[in-house]
C-alpha cells in the first residue's frame, strides 16, 4: 500500500523532509508560489528560505507520521539577537511527538538561520526567549 505525501529537501544536506499535508494548504497561498517561510532540516540543523515551489509530492511507502500523531510540526519565534533589532524570524521545525520541547530546544539552540534581518544577517537570541507553538 502507498500513500500521498510531500516534502522539501534541504538545500544544505539534501536530507528529505517529510512534511505535513497543512503546509501547502495553510503556510502559503494558493496563488502565491514566491512567499518563502523557514524550515529547518532535522538533520543538519541549517534553517532556509522556501518557497511553495520547493514542496514536491511524493507517494510513500508508510503511513502519515502526523496524521498518526508520531510527528508534528511546530512555529518557533526566534527574536533576532542583534543590539537595537525587534526583528523576529518564524522557523517551521518537523518533529516526533516523543520529544519533549525541553528536548527540542536544546537540538534547536545549534540552528543556523539564513535568513535576512532588515539590513543584517539574522542572528538569534538565546533560546530562552523563543516562543514555541504547535502548528495544526
Amino acid at each position: 500500500m502507498t500513500y500521498p505525501g510531500s516534502w522539501i529537501v534541504c538545500r544544505n544536506c539534501l536530507f528529505p523532509i517529510r512534511t505535513p499535508s497543512l503546509l501547502k494548504t495553510s503556510l502559503w497561498p494558493e496563488n502565491s508560489r514566491s512567499i518563502p517561510i523557514l524550515l529547518a532540516c532535522p538533520v543538519c540543523a541549517h534553517v532556509e528560505q522556501y518557497s511553495r515551489a520547493a514542496l514536491r509530492a511524493i507517494t510513500f511507502r508508510i503511513p502519515d507520521p502526523f496524521r498518526q500523531a508520531k510527528a508534528a510540526l511546530y512555529a518557533v519565534e526566534v527574536p533576532c539577537g542583534v543590539l537595537h533589532c525587534e526583528g523576529t524570524a518564524r522557523v517551521y521545525a518537523v518533529a516526533a511527538t516523543t520529544l519533549s520541547v525541553m528536548s527540542l530546544l536544546e537540538l534547536w539552540k545549534h540552528w543556523v538561520i539564513h535568513a535576512p534581518c532588515r539590513n543584517h544577517s539574522f542572528k538569534a537570541r538565546r533560546s530562552w526567549t523563543w516562543g514555541v507553538y504547535g502548528v495544526s
